[in-house]
């Protein structure tokens, strides 16, 4: 069982993890240099600023839970995708850690788990099959499949 301030150490977890995250994007890829990298800065935004209180309501916990699972995935999909697009040569094991996008993945999977605690909060016996570590994986699966095809049908 999750405490209330337990719940509120969770929270701010995902808060900091965020705002680190926006702040690493916003100095690599900085919004003012490419109309794209707003998409990012906003929605890490959005998770600094909005998911908090959301998820800190009894009626809004879930949307906040979704936006957070869902930018953690699409985050995670899209950073994978851009890293195998430019895989440094030759391919070595240091390279893969220090040259890829790989330690940035790496940043948003706690939020998965830490967002799983949340919502053992709100429900305390879970949701049965829906919003497990299993179906977060599933769905990364899925939208990595999607993006995939559009990758190569619209080149």
């Amino acid at each position: 069982m999750v405490t209330d301030k337990e719940m509120r150490s969770h929270i701010l977890s995902l808060v900091l993890l965020s705002l680190g995250g926006l702040l690493l994007h916003v100095r690599a890829h900085p919004p003012s240099s490419n109309p794209a990298n707003y998409a990012p800065a906003i929605f890490g935004i959005v998770n600094v600023l909005v998911v908090p209180f959301l998820l800190m309501s009894k009626r809004m916990w879930l949307i906040g839970y979704l936006i957070n699972g869902f930018g953690a995935t699409f985050g995670i999909v899209l950073m994978g995708a851009s890293s195998l697009t430019a895989l440094p040569f030759p391919l070595t094991v240091s390279s893969l850690f220090l040259r890829t996008l790989l330690p940035d993945i790496f940043l948003l999977i706690p939020k998965l788990f830490i967002a799983q605690r949340i919502l053992y909060y709100y429900k305390a016996s879970g949701t049965g099959r829906l919003f497990t570590a299993w179906w977060w994986t599933r769905h990364i699966g899925y939208v990595m499949i999607i993006y995939t095809i559009g990758h190569f049908v619209w080149r």
